[in-house]
């Protein structure tokens, strides 16, 4: 039987991972996370993208087609990198400016966000959603996920909150869980 999983592409995909998680910082301040293009390294016969060897989970939860029709922006890369248990998706166009963060982490990062003054609660996305200091966060089960739009995205002031709000409907639909053990 032949095996699922070729010896050098799974090497290839496990040193992928390796680099994400070497180039994060260790020095527990409030650093911004390096962020290294995951590479799907190995394909395999399962119908969960998961298990592949950095399959970049965040980033398949954001859809380009919805994200350009919603912001009037193109989008055309994405990177994920993980921070202290939350990982972040940046999607760019194609001079490498930022247009929008997603990010999925522990489901006290949402409590944090509660206790944020002039947080907002936003009803019908995700299992509870709120607005506070820029940002959509959304409560999926057991995991908190945010949205962001920079300014690269190009939506005006005034519609800001409505293309988040679309783009944050458009991950809870796609969402993917993370593999538990």
């Amino acid at each position: 039987m032949r095996p699922l999983v070729s010896p050098i592409r799974a090497l290839v995909g496990t040193l992928v991972i390796a680099g994400a998680l070497a180039s994060c910082d260790q020095s527990g301040g409030d650093a911004e996370p390096t962020f290294v293009p995951l590479t799907v390294g190995a394909t395999t016969s399962t119908s969960d993208p998961r298990t592949i060897p950095g399959y970049p989970r965040v980033c398949a939860m954001v859809d380009f087609a919805h994200f350009d029709e919603v912001t009037g922006a193109t989008a055309a890369s994405s990177q994920e990198g993980a921070l202290r248990g939350v990982v972040t998706c940046t999607v760019s166009d194609v001079n490498g400016e930022k247009l929008v963060a997603v990010s999925a982490g522990p489901a006290d990062g949402f409590a944090d966000a509660q206790a944020t003054p002039g947080a907002v609660e936003i009803a019908g996305i995700g299992d509870a959603a709120l607005r506070a200091e820029g940002e959509l966060h959304i409560l999926v089960g057991d995991e908190h996920l945010t949205v962001k739009l920079y300014p690269g995205a190009g939506v005006p002031p005034d519609s800001l909150d409505a293309a988040i709000d679309a783009l944050a409907i458009d991950v809870v639909a796609r969402y993917l869980p993370p593999l538990t053990d």
